[in-house]
């Protein structure tokens, strides 16, 4: 299974390579380079968590948006400004194949030293994405006085879904009336055939059938 799905991974990379080649042209102006094949290092000092609201068990449904929170604090000692935020989805046994890549969301959230901000990043597994087991990665992009910066704070495996089936109503509805109706029609020929003028060898008082 878990072949299977390496496989349509590296597939799909192929298909995107001229995606992210496009990419490059919207790469922000400045020194991030690329903003998923060369990150620029980590700013030291910056702590942050995550969290997704709605989804605690890492348990995402393909074709569904899907939240998570980032809380940022400042112990760095100089004034830094959350730019951007994006990621992405790669092979769990190969990193560097791109499955797919998700919004670079800009944010331009300054943060000066001991200040705390929240934000809010949203993504959404395509819904052709294969059900199985993916490795997601998100970052915040940052910059400062004396350069850029990508503190990648979710980097692990999670599982994507399929979306859970619904009983379809209107068949349920459908077979309800389909049963009224045979219920409707069955009953006078139920009566007829066990009325006590209805004899098992036919015969009848008189020589005539009794209804």
């Amino acid at each position: 299974m878990m072949r299977d799905g390496l496989g349509v991974a590296l597939l799909l990379s192929a298909l995107f390579t001229g995606f992210v080649a496009a990419e490059e042209a919207q790469t922000p102006a400045g020194g991030y380079r690329h903003w998923l094949t060369d990150l620029a290092p980590p700013l030291s000092g910056v702590d942050s968590q995550h969290w997704f609201p709605d989804n605690p068990g890492s348990r995402f449904t393909v074709g569904e948006a899907v939240d998570v929170v980032i809380g940022f604090h400042n112990s760095a000692g100089e004034v830094f400004n959350v730019t951007h935020i994006a990621g992405s989805i790669n092979a769990p046994q190969a990193f560097q194949y791109y499955v797919q890549n998700f919004t670079f969301q800009p944010y331009n959230s300054q943060l000066k030293p001991g200040e705390q901000a929240s934000l809010q990043y949203t993504f959404k597994p395509d819904s052709y994405l294969p059900v199985q087991e993916w490795q997601l990665s998100l970052t915040a992009y940052l910059r400062t006085e004396t350069g850029f910066f990508c503190n990648t704070f979710f980097n692990s495996t999670v599982d994507v879904v399929d979306q859970p089936r619904y009983i379809d109503t209107q068949l349920v509805f459908l077979g309800v009336i389909a049963l009224g109706v045979l219920g409707v029609i069955g009953k006078p020929l139920f009566l007829v055939m066990h009325s006590p003028g209805i004899y098992s060898n036919g015969a009848c008082p008189h020589g005539r059938l009794l209804v």
